[in-house]
């Protein structure tokens, strides 16, 4: 605990709770200490996960994309599960391994999900095609209301059965 504390100074952490969560295993204490104050909420301890460890993301998320938004979202969202609420999944983190491996991991996970979820969202954003239209007035009636056309049929796609969506997407 001792060596603990002297790692991370200006930290808080009551001894009672470090050694709860202290496991036979645990072979990086340290880590161990800052995630346990993390999981208290104590600010020094997040002001230095922040620093230390949030950094890091950066580099293991930029093989999968280098764009500062996409970073940034995977640094937010991993900031929510781990540190945010009841079941922050900081409180899983038992010193096993080094928290940077352990944090890197998670973030590389983050972005592949997030990766695959915003590409799934880009294909159903796409809107309806226009046909090609010769009639002027047909032309001008579907430049005015195609925003309101692709709402609607996006709405009764939502409302299918996800075998009967399913079969729609295999048709066409």
């Amino acid at each position: 605990f001792d060596q603990a504390r002297a790692t991370w100074p200006g930290v808080e952490l009551a001894f009672d709770t470090f050694a709860g969560r202290m496991t036979a295993g645990c072979s990086h204490p340290a880590d161990l200490f800052l995630a346990c104050a993390c999981s208290e909420g104590d600010p020094v301890a997040l002001a230095e996960f922040d620093r230390m460890f949030l950094g890091c993301v950066r580099d293991a998320v930029a093989r999968i994309d280098r764009a500062h938004d996409f970073v940034t979202e995977v640094q937010q969202i991993l900031r929510e599960r781990l540190l945010v609420g009841p079941n922050a999944k900081i409180r899983d983190y038992r010193g096993n391994g080094a928290l940077a491996s352990w944090i890197r991991t998670a973030a590389v996970r983050t972005a592949l999900n997030l990766r695959r979820r915003t590409t799934r969202e880009a294909k159903q954003e796409a809107s309806v095609e226009a046909f090609e239209v010769l009639d002027p007035e047909i032309a001008l009636l579907r430049q005015r209301y195609m925003p309101e056309i692709d709402a609607a049929l996006r709405r009764a796609i939502a409302g299918l059965d996800p075998k009967e969506r399913l079969l729609l997407h295999f048709y066409y």
